[in-house]
């Protein structure tokens, strides 16, 4: 009941959260804390659809105390922000996603990732494609030209871009 007034859903919806939560917490966390290694949250996200590739990512994301482990809380809060909040919330909450060194912009290398994992996701592994992509995205977008994106220029970058606003609308919702 606690963690399902920090989010926007029912206590139905939550109950359904929990059990699917609980069924994938190996006996030894269960015993202890409750909790998702990353091999347990893996196995939960790839029930949902989602690939290891963006687990890796939303594991390090949802870990909002840095214990190496997923409570209840975190997952909770973590598919709320997927499945409850508007585009704009999803899209800053990608940008944090994929700015891996926390230095609120994205880097070349940090964009790279991210697009990998869209075509990754859309099933096209095109190389050639995602370096197009970063440069045109760092020449129409990166304003100052420090070789980084802030979330202002990542998200206009994000509608402009056609490989990337066509998996976000799909995606997350728009």
């Amino acid at each position: 009941p606690k963690v399902a007034r920090l989010t926007n859903f029912d206590e139905n919806r939550m109950m359904l959260i929990w059990q699917r939560y609980i069924s994938y917490c190996v006996p030894q966390e269960l015993a202890e804390a409750m909790t998702m290694n990353y091999e347990s949250f893996i196995a939960f996200l790839k029930g949902l659809g989602i690939s290891e590739r963006i687990g890796y990512y939303l594991y390090n994301a949802w870990d909002r105390d840095g214990n190496g482990s997923i409570e209840f809380k975190e997952l909770a809060l973590g598919i709320d922000v997927l499945l409850n909040k508007d585009y704009q919330e999803k899209l800053q909450f990608i940008f944090k996603l994929f700015d891996t060194n926390g230095d609120d912009t994205l880097s070349r290398e940090e964009v790279e990732r991210m697009l990998n994992c869209v075509l990754q996701l859309q099933e096209r592994l095109a190389p050639r494609e995602s370096k197009e992509e970063i440069d045109y995205i760092f020449t129409r977008h990166d304003k100052n030209h420090d070789d980084r994106l802030s979330l202002k220029e990542f998200q206009d970058g994000v509608a402009r871009s056609k490989l990337l606003s066509e998996f976000y609308l799909t995606s997350i919702g728009g």
